[in-house]
C-alpha cells in the first residue's frame, strides 16, 4: 500500500506544463542521457539511460563506393553499440560532417551535404546521405540501434553561409531520410518491429519559427503533410546573453527561466505535431572560470560544486517542462581546457587516468533515487526561493518530492512536511564520492519531519527501498586460478593497474601478455572456484594479430564459445557485455597457432560479474 504524505502545502495546478501527450514519455531515470564520443568508459554511463553518441560519417564510409563498418583506426562500431545495449542504454548515434569526398568549393566538414547540382530544398538533393542513413541502420540495427539523429545543430552559423540548412532545406533532408528509414519497416523485424526512428538535428538556435516552416513545408510537399521525424530535438545552454546571442556567463536554470523556456516548445508539440517526443541533447555547464559557459563564483563553494548543483537542477526543471528526454553535454571533458564547452564533462582526466567530478557523483544519485519516477506537480510554499516537486512511480503507489533553493548565492534553510500515518520517511542527499547518494531515515515527529534545504536538491521519499541498484563489479585474478602453460599467467599480470570499465586503468606497455609462438593452438583454464554471475570480459589487445577465442563452461557441463576476438588493434580494451548473466565457474581460454602473418597474443583479461 502506498505510504501516503500529507504536506502542509497545496500542490499546484498542473495547467497542462507536466503532462506529455506522447504515451511513450519515458521514467526520469531513462529521461536523463548524456553525450559521449565511443572512446567513453562504459563503467561511468550509469549516470544516463539514454547516450547520444557523435559519429562522423566518414568513419563508415570513407569513399564514395567503399563502406567500413568496422573502421581499424576506430573501434568495432557493431560491438560497441551492442554492449551500450547490453547496459540498458538507448543509444543514439548522431550523424555528423560532410565528407571530404563530397566537397566542392567553399565547402567543409560542417557544410550541408548536398549531392552535386541539386535543388537544396528537396529531398532528391539528399540520395547520398540518406543512403547512408539507411545503411547505417541495416547495419547497426542488429546491434540495438533504435534511434538516429541526421545531423548536429543544422541550423548552425558559425562555419560558413554553406553549412546553414535554411527551414525548408533541413525539412528536405528530414524527408529524404525519413523516406529511407520507412523502406526498412518489415525487415530486421525481430529487432525492429516499429522500425527507426529518426532524430532531427539538435538545433542549436531553439526556435518555433523553425519548427513551423518545417510543419508548413511538410504540409505542402509530403502525403498526408506527415512531419518527417519522430523526434523534436533542441539545445539549449542557460546562459546570460540574451537568446540566440553571443554567450557571455553560465547561470542557473532557474534564473535562465529554463523550465518556461522549454515549455513553450513542449506546448508547441502538443498542439502541432502531438505524435512527435520532444530532446534537449544538449545543456551543461564549464568548470573552466574563463568560460563563456563557464560558471561565476558562488561564495563558499567550488566551481565543481556549483556545476553540479546547477546539472541536477536543470535535469528537474526540464522534466517539470515536460521535456521526454534531457542529454547533458557531456560525459568527459576533451581537448583544450580553455575552450569553451571542453570541460563540461563529468570526468576529467588526471595523469592520464579518467576521474569523476563532484557532478558525476551528483547525476549518478539523482538517476538512482529517480528510478522510475514521473513529474507531478508542484508544492506551494510560502518561499518564492524555495523549489518543491513531486514524483510519483506509474502506479501512483510512491511518492518522491526534490527539495532545493533555486538561488545562487549559497542560501540554507529548513522546511517541515508535516506527515501522519509513518514513522519515519527516507532522505537521500547528494554528496562527493557517493554514487548512489547518502540515504538517511528520519524520524517522524507530533511536529512532522524537518528538513535542511540548500542549493544542492535533497531527495524526500516514501518508500523504504535501498536504492541499491545492480552493478558490474570486477573479479581479481589470481595466479592459482590459472591452469594450463606457466606463461598463460602474463595475461593476469596487470590485475592491480586499475580497472578499464571504469576508464582508470594505468597503461603499462612493457607488460608482455600471454604469446602463443608455436603453430598449434594452446589453451588455458580460469577457475573461479565456485560459480559467478558472469556479466563481461575485457581483453587487452596489445601486439601481433592473431585470434583469442573464450569458452565458458555452462550448467549443464559444456562449453560454449562467447568471444572469437581477432586481436587487430593496438592497445586497446575490447568490451565484452552479456545482455544476461552467465552462470558458470570457469573459463577457457585459447590463442591461436602461429603462422607467417599472424601471433595471437592476449595482453590482459578482466572479468566481471553482476551484483
Amino acid at each position: 500500500m502506498r505510504r501516503l504524505i500529507l504536506v502542509l502545502a497545496m500542490l499546484l495546478p498542473f495547467i497542462g506544463w507536466a503532462q506529455s501527450l506522447n504515451p511513450m514519455h519515458p521514467s526520469f531515470d531513462q529521461m536523463m542521457g548524456v553525450n559521449i564520443t565511443y572512446k567513453a568508459p562504459l563503467g561511468r554511463l550509469g549516470v544516463a539511460g539514454t547516450i547520444r553518441e557523435f559519429h562522423v560519417w566518414s568513419w563508415n564510409q570513407p569513399q564514395p563506393d567503399v563502406e567500413d563498418w568496422n573502421p581499424q583506426s576506430h573501434i568495432d562500431f557493431e560491438r560497441f553499440y551492442a554492449n551500450l545495449t547490453a547496459l540498458g542504454h538507448l543509444t543514439v548515434p548522431v550523424i555528423q560532417m560532410t565528407p571530404s569526398w563530397m566537397f566542392r568549393p567553399l565547402m567543409n566538414e560542417q557544410s550541408v551535404p548536398i549531392d552535386p547540382d541539386a535543388l537544396k530544398a528537396t529531398p532528391e538533393g539528399f540520395k547520398t546521405q540518406s543512403h547512408f542513413i539507411k545503411r547505417f541502420a541495416e547495419v547497426y540495427g542488429y546491434s540495438g540501434i533504435q534511434y538516429i539523429e541526421n545531423w548536429n545543430e543544422p541550423d548552425k552559423d558559425w562555419s560558413g553561409q554553406l553549412a546553414t540548412f535554411r527551414s525548408d532545406e533541413f525539412a528536405a533532408m528530414c524527408s529524404a531520410d525519413y523516406n529511407r528509414l520507412q523502406q526498412l519497416k518489415g525487415n530486421l523485424s525481430s529487432q525492429r518491429p516499429d522500425g527507426f526512428k529518426l532524430v532531427m538535428g539538435g538545433l542549436a538556435y531553439p526556435s518555433i519559427p523553425y519548427l513551423n516552416d518545417i510543419l508548413q513545408w511538410s504540409r505542402q510537399n509530403r502525403s498526408g503533410g506527415v512531419v518527417p521525424f519522430d523526434v523534436i530535438n533542441l539545445h539549449h545552454y542557460s546562459n546570460s546573453a540574451a537568446e540566440h546571442q553571443k554567450p557571455i556567463k553560465g547561470i542557473s536554470p532557474e534564473e535562465d527561466h529554463l523550465r518556461e523556456k522549454m515549455n513553450r516548445f513542449v506546448q508547441f508539440r502538443n498542439e502541432q505535431m502531438p505524435d512527435k517526443q520532444i530532446w534537449v541533447s544538449e545543456f551543461g555547464y564549464d568548470t573552466w572560470a574563463g568560460s563563456t559557459q563557464g560558471i561565476p563564483t558562488v561564495a563558499g563553494q567550488s566551481i565543481e560544486e556549483t556545476q553540479g548543483q546547477w546539472i541536477v537542477r536543470s535535469f528537474l526543471e526540464l522534466s517539470a517542462a515536460g521535456i521526454d528526454r534531457a542529454i547533458l553535454f557531456a560525459l568527459s571533458d576533451s581537448g583544450d581546457p580553455k575552450v569553451r564547452y571542453n570541460t563540461s564533462g563529468l570526468l576529467k582526466d588526471s595523469a592520464g587516468i579518467t576521474v569523476p567530478k563532484r557532478s558525476w557523483y551528483y547525476v549518478s544519485a539523482l538517476r538512482n533515487v529517480m528510478q522510475d519516477m514521473y513529474f507531478q506537480g508542484d508544492v506551494k510554499t510560502g518561499d518564492p526561493d524555495l523549489r518543491i516537486y513531486h514524483f510519483a512511480d506509474a502506479s501512483k503507489q510512491n511518492d518522491l518530492y526534490a527539495l532545493w533553493y533555486a538561488t545562487s548565492r549559497g542560501k540554507k534553510g529548513s522546511f517541515t512536511f508535516n506527515i501522519k500515518g509513518q514513522p519515519t520517511v527516507r532522505v537521500v542527499s547528494l554528496a562527493n564520492g557517493f554514487p548512489m547518494g547518502v540515504v538517511t531515515d528520519y524520524p517522524v515527529t507530533e511536529n512532522g519531519v524537518s528538513l535542511n534545504v540548500s542549493e544542492r536538491p535533497v531527495f524526500m521519499v516514501s518508500t523504504t527501498k535501498s536504492f541499491v541498484q545492480r552493478h558490474l563489479k570486477r573479479m581479481i585474478l589470481t595466479p592459482d586460478m590459472i591452469e594450463g602453460p606457466d606463461e598463460a599467467r602474463a595475461m593476469i599480470d596487470e590485475q592491480n593497474q586499475g580497472d578499464p570499465f571504469m576508464g582508470n586503468f594505468i597503461e603499462h606497455k612493457s607488460a608482455s601478455g600471454w604469446t602463443n609462438n608455436v603453430t598449434y593452438p594452446v589453451n588455458a583454464f580460469i577457475s573461479f572456484h565456485g560459480r559467478i554471475a558472469l556479466k563481461a570480459i575485457y581483453l587487452k589487445d596489445t601486439y601481433n594479430v592473431g585470434k583469442v577465442k573464450i569458452y565458458y563452461w555452462d550448467e549443464r557441463g559444456t562449453w560454449k564459445q562467447i568471444i572469437e576476438d581477432p586481436m587487430c588493434r593496438y592497445f586497446v580494451w575490447d568490451p565484452y557485455i552479456f545482455k544476461t548473466p552467465l552462470s558458470t565457474d570457469r573459463l577457457k581460454v585459447i590463442l591461436d597457432g602461429k603462422t607467417k602473418t599472424e601471433t595471437s597474443c592476449l595482453g590482459e583479461i578482466m572479468v566481471y560479474t553482476e551484483e
